[in-house]
């Protein structure tokens, strides 16, 4: 299993983040959770739990606290 951390931001971009082993157990489930992640590089977030776009349901994260994300870099052999 990958441990992987997709929050969004405040503004509604969607980032992804690469967790370090065991830090996936931090984050909860619904609306009243915060969680201090590291990540595999050593630096850490700090997300909350937010709604989906399904009504009633808080599946999902938002970014509270982090490093600034980073434009995902160009791809080999593909064009802008």
């Amino acid at each position: 299993m990958k441990n992987i951390c997709t929050p969004r931001t405040p503004d509604g971009r969607r980032l992804e983040f690469q967790l370090a082993p065991g830090e996936q157990d931090k984050m909860g489930r619904g609306r009243d959770w915060t969680a201090t992640l590291k990540l595999k590089d050593g630096r850490t977030i700090k997300v909350k739990g937010a709604a989906c776009d399904l009504t009633g349901c808080f599946c999902d994260a938002i970014l509270i606290q982090g490093p600034t994300p980073r434009a995902p870099r160009p791809r080999r052999g593909t064009r802008p």
